[in-house]
């Protein structure tokens, strides 16, 4: 098949029968990157991460089949049976690849400057069901000269890497989950330190898929690729599309200052721009207080000890002036793990709590409590009465946020909160008002988005 015109002059595919689709783009900062390889797989099972450790799929839908493996748009080796078609439409195209069990379709659009993606997965009418639990945007043979690094916002804690040489990357490649504890930026940049421009990925989408970024066909060459787990059997003439898009854009200077941009401008055009934040938390010099009894080194376990007031005088002397406050309330299984957020009896209760504010208040401390989006301890009110609040694997079990691994049979502490569960942000609302009610200057979120990229929502 011979090259196809698409809307958009910076924008060409072409379909080669030994390489398959190729595609070629010029980013606008210089770089005209040519027939890269672009390629969708689709899998019957699924293994996928879960802060940083692999969970083996073991509590996987009955209907899986791990010996399914489809790839579109590959050449008459790699696809056999598949056709491809490319249809121009305004500012790009929509690639098709029509196989024996799927209809793969990538729509590519040029927009600002940069290059849209959308993917989506039809099970075609009059065959057998399709299992998609897994399936992967792969753009191959990215080459952006000797000495190209790439650079992530790195999410605390999700071991997961931030910075490395391009030449360097090993199979399997490094993984990128973005919003980890709602920290980390959905963005990878590819980077050319020589010329002071590259590429920036950006994958925020409401699926959460993974990025990958894995050794190309020839040394110092990169395959980047986005990893979707949706865990959905597809019945003849279902579809599922992919929420959102992909996008990819060239810049100019040094990724640091691509990604300050990305940032003030993804806030302008979503609508979360914040309020003004007070010039106390503009300044402060933080020190966490971890309140839970069972932190015994601090020498004292209820808040209205006069041992307490010492610490917060020896706090003031060192120049702290903010107050982290961690689990007051009652706890699980773990001291991240509340059942609510009201202060325990073992720390006396509200009033020793009303006491312990009121003299950091004196001191001039700003105290703030640590609250999380993730869930709720396994074991509480909330999660036995209202499992319909959490994120739950494919067979009905509870999506575990922490320590679900096949050591603890996936079971671990907190029930993954479902952010789209009305009643789990009433419930939540409804803490944090108590908590700033009170008498806490705020608080602290933790765990700003779900974790579970195989939720059943």
């Amino acid at each position: 098949m011979s090259a196809r015109p698409t809307g958009s002059p910076s924008l060409a595919v072409r379909y080669d029968d030994r390489r398959g689709l190729l595609l070629s783009w010029q980013a606008g900062n210089g770089l005209d990157l040519r027939d890269l390889p672009v390629r969708v797989e689709m899998r019957g099972s699924n293994v996928f991460s879960v802060w940083g450790v692999v969970d083996s799929g073991e509590c996987a839908p009955a209907w899986a089949e791990p010996g399914l493996r489809l790839v579109a748009f590959g050449g008459a080796g790699e696809s056999p049976g598949w056709t491809h078609t490319v249809e121009p439409c305004d500012a790009g195209c929509r690639l098709t690849a029509r196989g024996p069990r799927a209809v793969v379709r990538l729509d590519l659009r040029v927009d600002d400057g940069g290059l849209e993606a959308r993917l989506a997965i039809d099970c075609p009418s009059g065959g057998f069901a399709l299992p998609v639990c897994a399936a992967e945007l792969r753009i191959g043979d990215l080459d952006l000269g000797p000495g190209a690094v790439y650079l992530s916002a790195h999410p605390y804690g999700g071991r997961t890497f931030s910075f490395g040489e391009i030449a360097k990357i090993e199979k399997p490649g490094v993984v990128f989950v973005h919003g980890v504890v709602g920290l980390a930026l959905p963005l990878l940049y590819l980077h050319d330190p020589a010329a002071q421009r590259g590429i920036e990925f950006e994958f925020l989408m409401p699926d959460r898929p993974q990025a990958w970024l894995r050794p190309g066909a020839e040394p110092g060459r990169a395959e980047w690729a986005l990893v979707w787990t949706p865990d959905r059997l597809l019945a003849p003439a279902q579809s599922h599309a992919f929420s959102g898009a992909v996008r990819l854009r060239g810049y100019r200077g040094r990724p640091i200052e691509a990604m300050r941009c990305w940032r003030d401008t993804a806030a302008e055009r979503r609508g979360l721009v914040p309020p003004a934040a007070p010039e106390w938390a503009r300044r402060m010099n933080i020190i966490e207080f971890n309140m839970n009894p069972g932190f015994k080194t601090k020498g004292f376990t209820r808040l209205d000890d006069p041992l307490c007031c010492e610490m917060l005088v020896r706090w003031k002397d060192m120049c702290y002036t903010a107050i982290f406050a961690l689990s007051p309330f009652h706890c699980g299984a773990n001291l991240v793990s509340p059942f609510d957020y009201d202060p325990c009896p073992e720390v006396g209760g509200a009033e020793a709590e009303r006491q312990f504010l009121r003299w950091a208040r004196e001191l001039g401390f700003h105290v703030f409590l640590w609250v999380t989006t993730t869930g709720v301890d396994r074991d509480s009110p909330p999660a036995r009465e209202h499992a319909d609040w959490f994120t739950h694997r494919p067979n009905g079990d509870f999506f575990y946020a922490w320590d679900s691994t096949p050591a603890t049979r996936y079971i671990g502490y907190v029930p993954d909160g479902d952010p789209l569960s009305a009643g789990w942000r009433g419930w939540l609302k409804e803490q944090v008002g108590r908590v700033i009610g009170r008498g806490y200057d705020g608080i602290f979120v933790d765990g700003c988005i779900p974790r579970a990229s195989n939720h059943a929502r």
